[in-house]
């Protein structure tokens, strides 16, 4: 006899089939009952290694012994010998009687719609160190995210001038590059699965997916604008919001064209999506068109096809939890409320979670399937300083709090200070009297409003501000309100006016044309007509006139690298000297006499100083390093300004070091501190 028909004969199979429905229905119960009767943790991991233990001892014994009407007996190819233990049947059929209803009554348990116990592992929260040579900016738009699982914490920082994303496990201590991700702009978002992570590479304008492990980045579409949020599908589509458009944009995640999927109407804009957990419906926020968050933002949700269902919520930056909670960013703090997953549908009355949420243009949080909260708390210690620098270096405070500024502007008699500060309600603009130690907000608009640019006599301030970027201007009197001066679909930033106050100088973001900026001039005396001064295939940008209205420094890639340009004004056609020779230049500024230049090294972190000569023709001396920027806040833009009349300049400082450890918070099983706000309500 072959070894299958014995086998087949002694009833191995049968008995290993019983085995394992018997078991499964066993890990069932185990499963069902263990929360309500309030299991140690360890019980139905024994329960199912003890069953797997058993299997082949079961099998063992099947083959040695048969079970028949007179019992058990041992089998064999000879005879049979009668073994002591007799069966009765009628106890196994009542057994099995009382496991099917422990089984039924377990399921029942396990499916009551009654509030559900609180989870045994309290609720734990702690902060996340972060490197001191991290930095970050201000107005990121995401930094953090929280794989699915919860298991890794992923952000974007710059370190020595290299944006790049950063893994740090929850079991280690350890904050790690992920290769492949040099160069990534803010906005990213991790897969459904928590294998990858999709990141926009705005020096290529390219969207890219790499593993979370590092890897050669896998490209998959390219776009010409500025990305501000990413959201990724359990269906494999990516959809994100960019700069120019106010609706949302989608693409594969396996690649391909990226095409519109939703369509505001004029004015409006569709912002900060994020998938509902097991569906392809987006949860997102609907407001006036810009980036910042005010109480006329509204949480809405929008269908795998494009239709848009409001709800009663006011707030931005909405998340949905796989258990059923809505959360989102409102005044300052996330707010919680019961969410229906089978009818889409959010009921009773939202209440708070945590405070000190940081903001800029998204609530910097994200929340896991498996309960797990990250966010960037808002404190003074993760504030800058406005510090006055004088040429050696040396520092002098400037008695204004911490907070989170940005874009400082001296007025010309150097009284007032014109600058952003964000807040929980987004980035506005205001003036600070030094003198008369006052403050005034000066714009209260949905937008961002930055850029702060002086009028000559200092009656007026001229800013950019909405989605895309356009001029705008406040008389600091404070009549007549905000004017808009450009209405355009491009990136229209004001940065100088001529002496005269009919022109201002306008810095071109265009994707469509050559390198993407350009330089021209506003005509303030009539219809607002534009004009460029240069347009062409170079990068040429952050243009700054002197003070007596005769030179325009500016920025330009046309020798290969970024370098410091002057030409007279308005003859620009005649060829610029440049005045940097280091390759990495940036943001230049002007003496009061109009023939000393400063401008921001980035690669070795100097603010240099450039002498002019314009007779017989213009020359320029060797660049001289006055004091390192590290310890202050830098942007493409250059976040400092100048002052004629104090010899000095206005820095950002950053905050000391060691003092951004505290910025990321995570929380485990965040769902109890709302249990425990209803509890306290009873």
């Amino acid at each position: 006899m072959s070894l299958f028909s014995e086998i087949k004969r002694r009833k191995v199979f049968r008995l290993a089939l019983t085995y394992v429905v018997i078991a499964w229905v066993i890990i069932q119960v185990v499963t069902a009952i263990e929360a309500p009767l309030q299991l140690p943790d360890w019980f139905d991991t024994a329960v199912i290694v003890l069953l797997g233990l058993g299997f082949p001892i079961a099998v063992m014994l099947s083959w040695a012994y048969d079970v028949t009407p007179d019992g058990v007996v041992r089998d064999g190819t000879g005879e049979r010998a009668p073994v002591a233990l007799q069966i009765d049947y009628g106890k196994i059929a009542l057994g099995a009687v009382l496991l099917l209803g422990a089984f039924l009554l377990g399921n029942y348990i396990k499916n009551d719609t009654s509030p559900a116990p609180q989870p045994r592992s309290a609720h734990r929260q702690f902060e996340i160190g972060v490197p001191p040579e991290f930095s970050f900016s201000a107005f990121e738009r995401r930094r953090i995210a929280v794989s699915p699982d919860g298991q890794n914490v992923v952000l974007r920082a710059s370190v020595n001038g290299q944006n790049q994303l950063f893994v740090r496990p929850l079991q280690s201590i350890d904050i790690t590059p992920i290769a492949g991700t040099e160069g990534a702009y803010e906005a990213f978002a991790i897969s459904p699965d928590g294998k990858f992570v999709v990141f926009h590479a705005l020096s290529d304008g390219r969207i890219k997916k790499v593993s979370l492990n590092g890897g050669i980045p896998t490209p998959l579409g390219r776009t010409i604008r500025d990305i501000h949020y990413f959201a990724w599908g359990e269906n494999g589509t990516i959809v994100y919001s960019d700069y120019a458009y106010a609706g949302l944009m989608r693409i594969s995640a396996a690649g391909g064209a990226a095409t519109k999927f939703s369509f505001p109407e004029e004015g409006v804009t569709h912002k900060h999506p994020s998938y509902i957990p097991g569906t392809e419906w987006l949860v997102l926020a609907i407001g006036e068109r810009g980036l910042s968050v005010r109480s006329a933002d509204r949480i809405a949700l929008m269908s795998p096809e494009g239709e848009i269902r409001i709800t009663s919520l006011n707030g931005s930056s909405p998340r949905v939890s796989q258990d059923g909670h809505l959360i989102y960013f409102s005044r300052n703090a996330l707010w919680s409320i019961p969410f229906n997953l089978e009818i889409l549908e959010a009921s009773g009355e939202p209440v708070p979670i945590v405070d000190d949420v940081y903001y800029s243009h998204y609530g910097h949080y994200d929340i896991s399937f498996e309960g797990a909260l990250v966010y960037r708390r808002d404190n003074a210690r993760g504030k800058q300083s406005l510090i006055w620098v004088d040429r050696a270096g040396e520092e002098e405070p400037v008695p204004l709090g911490p907070a989170h500024y940005s874009f400082p502007g001296i007025s010309p008699d150097g009284d007032l200070i014109a600058i952003t500060e964000v807040s929980a309600y987004g980035p506005d603009l205001w003036t600070h009297s030094l003198s008369r130690g006052e403050a005034t907000q000066r714009t209260f608009e949905e937008s961002r409003e930055t850029r702060p640019i002086w009028s000559h006599d200092g009656t007026y301030l001229y800013f950019e501000a909405g989605l895309p970027s356009d001029a705008f201007r406040v008389a600091i009197s404070g009549e007549g309100g905000i004017e808009q001066l450009t209405n355009t679909k491009e990136g229209w930033f004001p940065s100088g006016i001529t002496p005269d106050g009919r022109y201002l100088i306008i810095d071109e973001w265009n994707g469509s044309v050559g390198d993407g900026n350009n330089i021209g001039v506003l005509d303030l005396s009539g219809e607002n007509d534009f004009q460029f001064l240069m347009q062409s295939d170079y990068r040429e940008s952050h243009p700054r006139l002197s003070p007596d209205g005769t030179l325009l420094a500016y920025m330009s890639n046309r020798s290969g690298s970024l370098e410091i340009y002057v030409r007279n004004y308005p003859f620009v056609d005649e060829e610029p000297i440049r005045v940097s020779n280091s390759g990495d230049c940036w943001s230049p500024r002007w003496d009061a006499d109009s023939r000393e230049i400063f401008y921001w090294d980035r690669d070795d972190e100097i603010i240099y100083s450039v002498r002019l000569d314009t007779a017989p023709e213009m020359s320029a001396t060797q660049p001289e390093a006055l004091f390192g920027a590290e310890p202050y806040v830098f942007s493409g833009i250059g976040n400092y300004d100048y002052d004629r009349s104090r010899n000095k300049f206005l820095m950002i400082k950053k905050p000391p070091p060691g003092s951004t450890a505290d910025e990321i918070v995570l929380i485990e099983y965040w769902q109890e501190l709302i249990a425990g706000q209803n509890q306290s309500a009873q």
